[in-house]
């Protein structure tokens, strides 16, 4: 199935949230537009979520499919339902 090869995971801290489109800010410091449409699925830990609760500064994943202007069409968003960036490595 060319559509689930082309698919890739992407995740970050949403920066902006406007419309139907997420803004990302990744790891690495760069933006990643995610669109989203009526088909995408949205989820808040274990519950059904929507764009609504896309808010600034909680992280997200996404699968999603690159464009070709770049941004990436979402089907499945998953927001993190605790703060990552207060995290710290107790391995």
């Amino acid at each position: 199935n060319f559509a689930s090869n082309s698919a890739e995971l992407v995740w970050g801290q949403i920066q902006k949230s406007l419309g139907s489109s997420i803004t990302l800010k990744t790891k690495d410091g760069e933006s990643k537009n995610i669109l989203t449409n009526s088909s995408t699925l949205f989820f808040l830990g274990n519950e059904e979520a929507s764009i609504a609760d896309a808010k600034v500064e909680k992280h997200l994943l996404a699968r999603a499919v690159k464009q070709k202007d770049g941004s990436y069409r979402a089907r499945f968003i998953y927001f993190i339902p605790y703060d990552l960036s207060n995290r710290t490595s107790n391995t």
